[in-house]
């Protein structure tokens, strides 16, 4: 963010006399962006970093000035949710990083640590506007369950205000509730909503909610709501597919007698053979879909564990994130393109070459595939855009031949 947290802009002073701008260790280090002003005459003038820590009464303050700002949140959150909102994009960082820190803090803001959902509220009753009369009346659509909100203030305020209240947000604690049934204590949640969005759709198609966890904090806060949900199960979009998207009556496939293997078998050797990567483990699975040529024909799976043990080793080291070379391909083999790829590879007129043309456009289309899925996460360095781009020069080309 484009804010020094290290400098406070927090005043003391002492019976309306000036004492210090130094108040590293009056304010506790999650709110040190607060403004503002402190004057107690209990505030001793021998202002020395070793005289403020040791004194109880600069400890009372800290604890004070925390609470006053838990009980605004909070009053806030309960009476003025479109204005909460809009406050939260900026203030929402500090909030988790105090949960965190303090035990106190967490406590008291628990209940109002929000996030953005892909759950879309029924629209069933309006709140009602303040006494207050505006040139346009604050409109709220709230859920069946009056849990998750949406603020839909029609016209008024800036660009960016509406585009942020007009969103869903709601809390781990709701998500939990209303998802009982669907997936009980599992949290699906993204951290990029752009190279993510693929899983994220799939989620939603499938009516699976989704949170977006895409602060630069939130890799750490996760690990703490671990802890304070010990039952949920917290899982990105990218990690795994839930039993909820695989289509399990897609999964009983006739075995062919002459080659004692089911399509899936045949397509999962064409893609090993293709990718030629012994750490690239493949799999075939069916995705559930209303139209198949709507869902990926393939989508790159990182484990959970594995997945957060690398970036926290990279963390360590203070080095940038590498992809990882061990990752699953999923392969959807309700896709059309998938269920042709077959049928091309075991094209019947061999070349001189000893090779079927057939197979070998089978081969790269395999390729293809196989990068599209690995565009959607990582992109591709020099050398591995070139490969891309020569191969889809040479897919249109052949395709263009027949």
């Amino acid at each position: 963010p484009d804010v020094d947290v290290t400098k406070g802009q927090i005043k003391l002073f002492c019976n309306q006399v000036f004492v210090s701008d130094n108040c590293e260790e009056v304010i506790p280090n999650f709110l040190m962006p607060l403004r503002g002003v402190i004057d107690s005459p209990d505030i001793p003038l021998n202002v020395s970093r070793s005289a403020l820590t040791k004194d109880r009464t600069v400890a009372r303050i800290g604890d004070f000035i925390a609470k006053k700002v838990g009980d605004r949140l909070k009053q806030q959150y309960q009476d003025e949710r479109d204005q909460y909102i809009r406050a939260w994009q900026d203030v929402g960082t500090f909030v988790k990083f105090g949960c965190i820190n303090s035990d106190k803090f967490k406590k008291q803001v628990e209940d109002i640590v929000i996030f953005r959902t892909t759950y879309q509220p029924v629209e069933s009753s309006e709140a009602p506007t303040t006494d207050t009369p505006t040139d346009t009346p604050k409109v709220e659509v709230q859920s069946q369950e009056g849990d998750a909100w949406e603020d839909v203030t029609p016209d008024g305020g800036t660009e960016q205000d509406k585009s942020s209240s007009s969103q869903p947000y709601t809390t781990i604690k709701e998500y939990l509730e209303r998802n009982k049934e669907n997936h009980e204590n599992r949290v699906f949640y993204c951290t990029d909503e752009a190279s993510q969005a693929t899983y994220v759709e799939l989620h939603k198609n499938q009516g699976l909610e989704v949170l977006f966890m895409d602060s630069f904090i939130d890799n750490h806060y996760i690990s703490f709501l671990e802890r304070e949900y010990t039952e949920a199960k917290f899982s990105r979009v990218d990690s795994d597919l839930d039993d909820t998207l695989v289509d399990q009556e897609q999964e009983k496939e006739i075995v062919d007698p002459k080659t004692n293997k089911t399509r899936s078998d045949l397509i999962k050797e064409l893609f090993e053979q293709a990718i030629n990567k012994p750490k690239v483990n493949v799999r075939t699975q069916a995705l559930k879909s209303d139209d198949p040529q709507g869902t990926p024909p393939a989508m790159v799976l990182l484990p959970e564990a594995m997945r957060r043990l690398q970036e926290m080793t990279a963390m360590m080291q203070q080095e940038s994130v590498q992809f990882p070379e061990e990752h699953i391909l999923v392969v959807n083999t309700t896709h059309p393109l998938i269920q042709n790829l077959v049928n091309l590879s075991q094209g019947s007129i061999i070349h001189s070459g000893g090779q079927s043309p057939s197979a070998e456009l089978a081969t790269m289309i395999c390729q293809h595939v196989y990068d599209l899925a690995l565009m959607a996460q990582k992109g591709f360095d020099a050398e591995g855009m070139k490969a891309f781009v020569e191969r889809s020069n040479k897919v249109m080309t052949r395709l263009t031949q027949e």
